[in-house]
Formats: structure tokens, C-alpha cells, sequence
């Protein structure tokens, strides 16, 4: 039991040393593991605010270019008011502007009659609604007399009824008119029909008080009558009221008809001559069509490329836009992965520690074990080893015994030789042999018998020897084992003491990570905030760049109408110029024709020669008139034009192409006459 109880303690003791070893270098591991997930965690935050820093640098840029854009708009609308100027003084000094007045007046008129005759619909509506409305009413009102006259009606069958049967009583109650006798008579009919079926026998004692309650109830039902004959008074008079009424209303009805009709024939007429004029505006704009066509190309031109540069521009805000976004996308992503890389290291840490925590308290376990194991030992070795002292000498008394044994005999046999070479004894040789020979007989059964039990006491020896080389192993064993529990116990408590300075360590490195994760996260929400200002700000520079747009687009919009009606004016002008060349040209082609008739072939050759002369003389004229009319229409540029400076032409257009189509326009019309 006792050898079963120190291999016992000395596993424990190895297995105990071993597992507290594997265990310190987990933990280290671990140890090692978090220091580099806490590295790797700062050079994310590391590169996360770089990342910040260049969205920050980027949304520098990104105002600058819309301040710059602003500043680009501001000047475009400069120039466009400018442009505008420039037309409205073109315009001003234009001539033939009446036709479109007088469209404009008569637009004004439509519109006026328009809102007229919408006004007096609503009107007309209005009143069908209130003529639907008394209709009804009247016919409710209508309705509700009939029922009253049928119920008079079934009244006075009742009473002609009742009459025929039973007298009726004088009524107390002293009324001038006709109708309350009426009412009352029908009254004392019902009051005495009722009587005869509710109370068909009653006795002469109660007749004064029945008498009491039917004249009672007979006022009751003159005083109703009264108030329903009132009743139909009043609405024979809503009803006479209601036609009056009624009749004012189909008069109005029949006057507004009327003016309708006036109105629709004044609207035919209006329509008419609108249609007349915008036919005639059309002509007029077709021909001015035709000969500003250039001008407007050019300025189409122009506004195709603003447009196109205000595309590009959007599509290239829209392209920084995205990479901004997708830059938003993966800040977020890796916000992310670090805040999951947190959430791993804190549940690692947690478990490592609460697996430190538990191993501490095993190894607790086992060093209180190998102490108690060791203190068990230390009692028990003095008894084993007295035990054991006491065997040794037990055996070692038969040992010495045989060894002295052995010295005498050999002592003996000694003597006996020197005894026998002694030449004293040569004359006592026959007693002596027969010493000897009895001696000899004598030591032969000794020896015999030494010899046997030495024989006999040989398998002890070896056995005493073996036990007590076995014992003496024994003793250094323990002795070893006892100095190695020792230096066991010496290096557990070393251990113990390296565990808890290692807890301690490990305690020290968790609350500094801990720290350091709190300070990650504040800078997660810190970068969080600064995500959120972002996308604030990437939505409020979007908005702005969609508002922008939108007004620019407006804004051309707006401008191309009164440049649109500017030019169409000034095609009616050109037009009505061709118009007159035109018939210029055709008058004079007539003259020359009225001239050719009315040559004579009559006359004299003189006064031939001479009309021949006047003719040919006339005929390059009328060409040359009719040429440069053709070139005049052909080129409007020639027409007379207002005077402006160049210097205003180049600070309004910016482009190359711009600058010389005006400065061509301006050296005609400064040429023109």
C-alpha cells in the first residue's frame, strides 16, 4: 500500500509539472497571439485615418471645384445677360413691330373673353345647382301636403262615419272660425268613438269625471288641429314663395342664354381673325426662317457646347461622386472587420483568461496534493528506514556467528599442523595417530557437518544479501526521491510564485488591452462621425450639383424664348422686306413690258433710235435696281443694323467662332449704307 501511494504521488507530481509547463507555454502563446492582433489593430487605425485624412483632402478639392463652378456659372449668366442687352438693343431699333403688337392685343382679348365665359359657366352651373335644389324641395314640400290632404281626407271619412252612428256634443270652447268648429267636431267624433270601444259600460257615478277628461282631451286634439292647419298655411306660402322664385330663376336663365349666344358668336368671330393672323405670322416667320438660319445654327452651335460642357463637367463630379462613395464603402467595410477583430480579441481574451483562471486553480490542487503527498512521505521514511536497520542487524548476528565459527576452525587446523611438524612429538607418534585418527574421525563429523550447515546457510546469505542490497537500493531511492520532492517542491513553489507574477502580468497586458480596445472603438466612432459628416456632406454637394444643373438648364430655357420671339420678329421684318423688293421688282418688270407695248412701229426712225435709246437705258437701270435687290435679299447682313463696339462683342463671347461671326456682322453692317 505504502509503494502504491508513492508512485501515486510522484505521477501526480510529473503529470502536475508537466500540465502546469504546457499551460504556461499556452499562455504565452496566447500572450503572444493578442500583442499581435493588438498590432495589427493599430495599423488598421493607423491606415484608417490616413483614409480619413485623404476624404478629407478630397472634399477640400471637391468644394473647391464648386466654388469654382459657381464662379464659372456666374460668369456664363454675365455673359448671357449680356448677350441679352445686346438683342434688346437690335431689338429696339428694329422697325415693323406693329403686326406683333396687335397679336399680342388680340391674345390679351381672347384671354378676356375666355376668362369671361368660364366666369359666367361657373355661373350658370351655380345656378342649375340652387334650381335642382328648390326643385327638390319644392317636391318634398309637395309630397308632404299631399300626405296631410290625405290624412284630412281620411280624417273626414272617420267623422262622417261616427256621425252617422252617434250625436255629437256642443264644444265649449267659442271659436269665430269655421275650420276650429271643423276641428272640434272631429275631435268629439274620435273622442266618442274611442269612448264607446276603450269604455263601453260605465257607471253613472264616474260620468262627471269622464265628462272632465274627454272635454279635456277635446281641447287637446282643437289645439292640434289648429297647429297642423297653421302648419299647412305656412308651406302653401314656402310654396308659393318657392315658384316666385322659380320663375326668377328661368327668366335669369333665359337672359345669361342669350348672352351666351352673343358671347359664342363674338368668340366665333375673335377665333377667326386669331386664326388669320397666326396664318399670316406663320408666313411671315417661314420667310425670316429662311434668312436667319445661320444665326440660329450658330447660336444652337453655341448652346449644343455649353450644354456639352456642362455634361462633361456633371459626369465628371458624378465620376468623383462614385469614387467617393465606393471609398465611403470600403472605410465602412474595414470599420467593420476591425470592430469583428475587437469583438474577437475581447472574447478571446476572456476566454484565455478565464482558462488561466482555471488552470491556476488546478495547479492549486496539485500543489496541495504533492505538499500533503511529500509531508506523507517525510513521515512515514524514519519508521521504514528504522525498520529496515533493525532487519540489517538481525541478519548480520548469524553472519558474524558462521564468520567467527569459520576463524576458529581454521585456527584449529593451524595448530593441529604445527602440532603434527613438531619433532616432540615424533615419539608420541602412535598415540598421537591415534589422536589424529580419533581427532581426525572427530573433525571429519565436524567438518561433515560444518560443511553442511555452512552449505545449508549459504542460500541465507545470498538471500540476507539480496535483501539487503535491495534495502540499501530502497534507502538511496527514497533518499533520491526525497531531494527530488524537495527540489519538486522548491521548484512548484517557484513556479507558483512565476504563475501568480505571470497572472499578474497577464492581468496588467489584459487591462491594457482592454484600454487599448476602448480606444479603438472611441476611434471607430470617431471615424463613424466623421462617415456620417461625409455622407452629409456628399449629400448636400450632390444636391447642390442637381440644383445647379437644374437652374442652368432653366436658366437656358428661359433665355432661348425671348431670344426665340427676338428672332422671329426679326424674321416678320426680313419678310415683309422681301415682300416689298418683291413687289418692287414686279412693278418695275411691268413698267419695262408697258414700256414695249406702247412702242409704236409708226413712228420715225429718229424717235425709234431715240425710245430704243431710252429703253436701253432704262433696262440697265431697272437690272441693276432689281440685282441689288436680289442681293440685298439674298444678304440680310446688309440691311441697317445698330452700331456697337467691339470691345462689348469680346466681353461677351469667350469663343474664337463667337468673336468672328460678330466682328463679321459688325464690318457689314458699319459697311452698309
Amino acid at each position: 500500500m505504502d509503494g502504491s501511494a508513492n508512485s501515486f504521488g510522484e505521477i501526480g507530481l510529473r503529470d502536475g509539472s508537466h500540465i502546469s509547463d504546457i499551460s504556461i507555454k499556452k499562455l504565452r502563446s496566447d500572450i503572444v497571439a493578442l500583442a499581435r492582433q493588438v498590432e495589427m489593430s493599430e495599423i488598421e487605425l493607423k491606415t484608417l485615418r490616413k483614409q480619413v485624412k485623404k476624404e478629407n483632402r478630397h472634399e477640400k478639392d471637391v468644394f473647391m471645384e464648386l466654388n469654382s463652378l459657381k464662379e464659372e456659372r456666374d460668369a456664363l449668366r454675365r455673359e448671357c445677360e449680356e448677350f441679352k442687352a445686346l438683342l434688346k438693343r437690335i431689338d429696339t431699333e428694329a422697325v415693323s413691330t406693329k403686326s406683333w403688337f396687335d397679336g399680342e392685343e388680340l391674345w390679351s382679348v381672347l384671354e378676356k373673353t375666355k376668362k369671361e365665359l368660364n366666369h359666367e359657366k361657373n355661373l350658370n352651373a351655380n345656378l342649375r345647382l340652387q334650381l335642382q335644389k328648390t326643385q327638390d324641395s319644392k317636391s318634398k314640400l309637395i309630397l308632404a301636403v299631399r300626405y296631410l290632404e290625405e290624412l284630412l281626407e281620411q280624417e273626414k271619412r272617420g267623422m262622417t262615419g261616427i256621425s252617422s252612428s252617434i250625436v255629437p256634443t256642443k264644444p265649449e270652447i267659442n271659436d269665430d272660425s269655421s275650420e276650429t268648429k271643423y276641428g272640434t267636431e272631429s275631435s268629439q267624433e274620435q273622442i266618442y268613438e274611442y269612448k264607446n270601444n276603450c269604455f263601453p259600460m260605465v257607471p253613472e257615478k264616474d260620468n262627471e269625471q269622464y265628462k272632465l277628461e274627454v272635454l279635456i282631451r277635446e281641447n287637446d286634439d282643437v289645439r292640434e288641429a289648429y297647429t297642423l292647419e297653421q302648419k299647412i298655411i305656412d308651406l302653401k306660402s314656402e310654396l308659393e314663395f318657392y315658384k316666385k322664385d322659380h320663375e326668377d330663376l328661368e327668366m335669369h336663365m333665359e337672359q345669361l342664354a342669350l348672352d351666351y349666344e352673343i358671347l359664342k358668336q363674338e368668340h366665333h368671330h375673335v377665333s377667326s381673325k386669331l386664326k388669320q393672323s397666326q396664318l399670316q405670322e406663320q408666313l411671315g416667320a417661314q420667310y425670316e426662317c429662311s434668312a436667319h438660319q445661320s444665326i440660329i445654327k450658330d447660336l444652337e452651335d453655341l448652346v449644343k457646347k455649353l450644354e456639352k460642357e456642362l455634361e462633361e463637367q456633371a459626369e465628371a463630379f458624378e465620376a468623383d461622386l462614385a469614387t467617393i462613395m465606393h471609398a465611403k464603402v470600403e472605410q465602412e467595410q474595414r470599420a467593420i472587420q476591425a470592430e469583428e477583430a475587437l469583438r474577437k480579441t475581447r472574447w478571446r481574451n476572456a476566454n484565455t483568461a478565464d482558462r488561466l483562471y482555471e488552470e491556476i486553480k488546478r495547479l492549486s490542487g496539485q500543489m496541495s496534493f504533492s505538499f500533503y503527498m511529500n509531508e506523507k512521505l517525510f513521515t512515514q521514511e524514519p519508521t521504514k528506514t528504522s525498520e529496515l536497520h533493525l532487519q540489517k542487524c538481525y541478519l548480520e548476528e548469524p553472519q558474524k556467528r558462521t564468520s567467527e565459527e569459520d576463524a576458529t576452525v581454521h585456527d584449529q587446523c593451524n595448530v593441529q599442523k604445527l602440532n603434527l611438524i613438531d619433532p616432540k612429538t615424533k615419539e608420541k607418534e602412535p598415540n598421537l595417530e591415534l589422536k589424529k585418527k580419533v581427532e581426525e574421525h572427530k573433525g571429519q563429523a565436524s567438518q561433515e557437518d560444518f560443511s553442511e550447515e555452512k552449505l545449508g546457510l549459504k542460500p541465507e546469505m545470498k538471500r540476507l544479501l539480496q535483501d539487503n542490497v535491495y534495502l540499501s537500493e530502497k534507502i538511496e531511492e527514497k533518499e533520491t526521491s526525497a531531494a527530488e520532492s524537495k527540489i519538486l517542491a522548491k521548484e512548484v513553489d517557484m513556479l507558483s510564485q512565476g504563475s501568480y507574477l505571470e497572472k499578474d502580468m497577464l492581468d496588467g497586458k489584459l487591462v491594457s488591452v482592454g484600454e487599448e480596445a476602448e480606444k479603438s472603438i472611441e476611434e471607430l466612432n470617431e471615424l463613424g462621425d466623421l462617415k456620417d459628416e461625409n455622407d452629409s456632406m456628399v449629400r448636400i454637394l450632390t444636391s447642390e450639383v442637381t440644383t445647379f444643373q437644374y437652374n442652368n438648364l432653366e436658366h437656358s430655357l428661359l433665355e432661348d424664348e425671348p431670344e426665340k420671339k427676338k428672332l422671329r420678329n426679326q424674321l416678320f421684318q426680313l419678310s415683309g422686306d422681301l415682300l416689298r423688293t418683291e413687289e418692287k421688282i414686279a412693278c418695275i418688270q411691268e413698267k419695262l413690258k408697258e414700256n414695249a407695248r406702247f412702242t409704236t412701229i409708226e413712228g420715225t426712225t429718229e424717235a425709234i433710235t431715240i425710245n430704243k435709246h431710252d429703253i436701253s437705258d432704262l433696262a440697265p437701270r431697272g437690272s441693276q435696281e432689281v440685282n441689288s435687290l436680289h442681293e440685298k435679299v439674298k444678304c440680310p447682313e446688309l440691311l441697317p443694323m445698330p452700331s456697337f463696339t467691339s470691345r462689348r462683342v469680346d466681353g461677351i463671347l469667350s469663343s474664337s467662332k463667337d468673336k468672328g461671326l460678330l466682328s463679321l456682322l459688325y464690318s457689314r453692317y458699319r459697311t452698309a449704307p
